[in-house]
């Protein structure tokens, strides 16, 4: 680390909170220097005025939706890592975030003075080198986590199981002949492109939604035990043939898939779901066209 002290912007609209902080910085060591903004408004004065190493972020203030303060907050300082520090219950808008450009995130309920000492530094050290805090964890075609930002994600999840305390559900997703695409590298990235947009648009904002290989892609449904999985493939279902519907089309979207399971009772690294779900890949094919279009993804 620098001689000089890490300037800290704790954007947190609960007082009692901004007080643990204080303390749990003081206690770290001397090298943080940390400023209060209680809402949005004031943060972004605030950044623009002066210069900070990092800005820590409650996603659930009064005056912003957890979205747009990312997003101007990224604006006003693209080259500020921002850390989001929330409750369990907010982690949809953690991973929405992690989309949006926000370097990494912990729980309120979990932190730890070592560990929020470490992230903060961390995320320092990382804006140093990395174009784009958070882009090391994105997929650049689709804006999906990665198989990276995938796997840092659920060890979050892991390290603070209550969102997994009512099981969840893993599809492994491989878009059906992405590789003998007769249309050409755009229709490729289309295809990739609409894949993701259907998975945003099926999964809750609280789901885990990666691409992990070329072709492949995972969802990680929270608080959906094994027997709901015949409702996520349906509804998936129900979802690519509104997209393959649309006209004019010269291919259409069709997806194997392979599941995998937690239960609390029989606990499971996100590592083991992965192989699970991939060995268990059918041959049967959601999205599927009785009369296909002149090039198909199929």
């Amino acid at each position: 680390m620098a001689e000089r002290s890490v300037r800290v912007l704790l954007v947190e609209g609960n007082a009692g909170t901004v007080h643990l902080m204080r303390l749990a910085l003081r206690e770290a060591g001397p090298d943080f220097d940390l400023t209060w903004a209680e809402g949005l408004t004031g943060a972004l004065a605030l950044v623009r005025r002066d210069h900070f190493d990092v800005v820590l972020l409650d996603p659930a203030l009064a005056d912003a939706p957890g979205g747009e303060a990312v997003l101007r907050l990224r604006q006003a300082a693209p080259d500020v890592p921002l850390l989001l520090v929330a409750a369990a219950a907010d982690v949809g808008l953690c991973l929405r975030a992690m989309e949006q450009g926000a370097h990494d995130y912990l729980f309120k309920d979990v932190l730890t003075t070592h560990l929020l000492a470490r992230m903060i530094r961390d995320a320092v050290e990382r804006s140093r080198s990395a174009p784009a805090p958070g882009g090391h964890l994105i997929d650049p075609v689709t804006g999906l986590a990665n198989r990276d930002g995938l796997l840092a994600q659920a060890a979050h999840l892991w390290r603070s199981p209550t969102r997994l305390r009512k099981g969840a559900t893993l599809l492994y997703l491989t878009l059906d002949g992405l590789a003998v695409l007769g249309a050409g590298p755009a229709a490729g990235d289309r295809a990739l492109i609409e894949t993701a947009d259907v998975l945003r648009e099926t999964f809750r904002g609280s789901d885990l939604r990666a691409r992990v290989a070329t072709s492949d892609f995972v969802v990680l449904a929270l608080g959906a035990p094994e027997p709901t999985t015949p409702i996520l493939i349906a509804r998936l279902e129900e979802s690519l043939q509104g997209y393959n519907a649309q006209d004019p089309r010269d291919y259409y979207l069709a997806l194997r898939v392979g599941t995998a399971h937690y239960a609390p009772e029989r606990p499971c690294s996100m590592e083991e779901m992965l192989a699970a779900a991939a060995d268990d890949l059918g041959t049967e094919r959601l999205g599927r066209r009785d009369a296909s279009p002149a090039t198909a993804v199929s």
